[in-house]
């Protein structure tokens, strides 16, 4: 009878092992064999020597089914690509995998049937084929050939290849990637997300410094999609040191185009973008944020300050900068803004020329982050070094995107009880020095290129871009403008124009025309700032007090809990049922 037990658990055994591998196989085959034009029907467009292929895009919208294709695509040299043994039928023609797409052109609609190989009808719609212009695409692969798992978490990540194909189809760049992962705060509830890129080697991609680490910004909320570009453009131009660079792309994702992409350089310390050796990088951030952060410092108001650089902070570092954070308020806070106790002025403590440009930066953008989340500033190692202003980052949020305050200055009085930025230029700009130091960039650097981008820049920018935001607009339907509508492209554009004409003209009246007036209020508004007030105590709901390690692809009670697991296990049951109901007949019969 023990045998027999054996025998029967032994049974259970294979049969669990069995049914697992047959499960396995179930899903295995119903992931592969799904049908449509979606997942069937794609295009392998040709590049210099090579093929890329790329899948349609549905939009559920107009329930029209897309071809979004590269700037070098040419209908004629497009070859169909289908998955499994099926055939196509756009218009009039009927075409099988690797025939080419001739008679078709592009920005027109068209009828697409999609059939088995018996001529039964699998799926039917319209489709377009749309191309985009003067723009590199950029084809990424990741190792799950899907994105499921990165979106769901922004923490997670996969290993990929990357592929880098100029305008005209030229293979510039291919490599491995060693992460691909999601970024961002606000951005990243957005249906379009961003990214984060690593690349396996160090590379100058379109041309940027090499490195290994990249921005793929999405510009889902600018309904511009240039805010971003033009800000660098404006702080490039104005000469705030270390601006990131980018290229404007056009993103394919395993095959599927992913819309109109910024690929831009990351803020980090290295030789090839914030070159300051072992020196520190520093960002204010929203408290709520900062306690994840491992290395964060806190001003006396509470204003904490996240060292991104160095990564690993010793407790001498901490004092120093402690210490030095504090020698350089008493200056800024002193009536004649030198510290009583070091006998050090506030251009000892700070690089005048970084300040009163980035100053003059947040003016124009109205920036609602600024001082609150994404300010970086720098500082070399030594004692006596200087802390920079800069450099620009994320600058969606800017440009009249939220609030308009277009006739009244901005930066020293935003939000001036809590903001600890804003508090420093309010002081710094009833410094004389300090206030001469921004007349002469607004009137040498920051006037010009304003009124070039308001001019010519933007118009010229937006026409190089359209083909590549009408695809990104069908591919991403959704609110997305200035006013969080709807709005167009056209609409949008023309309040930004109008938006950054009349600050300059403010601007130019406030700090051209009006300059000893202006300075009158500064003065006056700096000598009556307290040093010290206490920024708003922020707490984190409930749900995300806890960091969220990356989930296993498939823990045993997801098996369980599917469809094809509760099959699974119902089977067993049966099975086992049976051996014990021919077990228990068979001790029937020896009694």
């Amino acid at each position: 009878m023990g045998i027999r037990h054996s025998i029967l658990g032994v049974a259970s055994i294979v049969l669990l092992v069995i049914c697992s591998v047959i499960f396995v196989k179930i899903e295995n085959d119903e992931n592969s064999k799904e049908v449509g034009i979606a997942s069937q029907v794609g295009f392998d467009v040709a590049g210099e020597g090579k093929n890329y292929r790329i899948t349609v895009n549905k939009n559920d919208n107009d329930n029209l089914y897309y071809a979004f294709l590269p700037s070098y695509a040419e209908l004629s040299k497009i070859k169909l690509s289908i998955n499994g043994d099926a055939k196509v039928k756009i218009a009039e023609t009927e075409l099988k995998s690797g025939e080419y797409l001739e008679n078709f052109e592009t920005n027109q609609e068209y009828s697409i049937v999609l059939y088995t190989s018996k001529n039964k009808i699998v799926e039917q719609g319209k489709i377009q084929f749309l191309v985009s212009a003067n723009l590199p695409a950029v084809f990424i692969t990741t190792k799950s050939g899907n994105m499921d798992y990165i979106n769901s978490e922004k923490g997670n990540k996969e290993k990929g290849f990357i592929i880098i194909t100029s305008e005209e189809g030229k293979e510039l760049y291919s490599d491995k990637l060693d992460k691909l992962s999601g970024r961002g705060n606000t951005s990243w509830d957005a249906i379009k997300k961003s990214y984060s890129l690593e690349t396996h080697s160090k590379a100058e991609l379109l041309g940027m410094k090499d490195a290994k680490k990249w921005i793929l910004i999405a510009n889902y909320y600018d309904g511009t999609f240039i805010r971003n570009k033009i800000g660098f453009q404006m702080a490039e131009e104005g000469g705030l040191s270390y601006t990131p660079d980018s290229r404007f792309i056009d993103l394919y994702i395993n095959g599927q185009y992913w819309g109109l992409y910024q690929l831009t350089e990351r803020i980090e310390v290295n030789k090839n973008r914030i070159n300051i050796d072992d020196g520190y990088l520093l960002e204010i951030d929203y408290p709520e944020r900062a306690i994840y952060e491992k290395n964060v410092m806190y001003l006396e108001n509470g204003q904490p300050v996240v060292v991104h650089n160095p990564k690993k902070m010793t407790d001498s570092q901490y004092l120093f900068l402690d210490k030095w954070f504090n020698d350089m308020l008493g200056a800024l806070y002193a009536d004649d803004y030198v510290n009583p106790v070091t006998g050090k002025g506030i251009f000892e403590y700070l690089d005048k020329e970084s300040f009163a440009r980035m100053y003059l930066i947040e003016e124009i953008y109205e920036d609602l982050d600024m001082g609150v989340t994404s300010h970086y500033m720098y500082k070399e190692k030594e004692d006596e070094s200087l802390l920079y202003d800069g450099p620009v980052w994320d600058l969606d949020n800017t440009m009249g995107r939220g609030f308009d305050l277009r006739n009244e200055l901005f930066a020293i009085n935003n939000s001036l009880a809590s903001n600890q930025i804003s508090r420093w230029y309010a002081r710094l700009c009833g410094n004389e020095e300090f206030y001469q130091t921004v007349l002469m960039e607004w009137e040498e650097h920051f006037y010009p290129v304003l009124n070039e981008i308001v001019n010519t820049g933007i118009d010229d920018l937006v026409v190089s871009l359209s083909p590549s935001i009408y695809m990104d607009q069908i591919c991403w339907p959704g609110e997305r403008s200035i006013f969080m509508t709807d709005a167009d492209l056209e609409t949008n554009v023309l309040f930004l124009k109008s938006y950054l004409e009349q600050r300059m003209k403010f601007l130019d009246t406030a700090f051209t025309y009006k300059k000893e007036e202006t300075f009158s209020i500064m003065k006056a508004q700096a000598n009556d700032l307290p040093a010290i007030e206490t920024i708003e105590e922020y707490q984190l709901p409930e749900e995300n007090a806890e960091l969220i390690d990356e989930p296993s692809d498939k823990g045993i009670l997801d098996v369980i809990f599917s469809r094809h697991g509760i099959i699974l296990f119902t089977l067993m049951a049966i099975i086992l049922v049976t051996l014990i109901g021919v077990d228990i007949k068979r001790n029937r019969k020896i009694r």
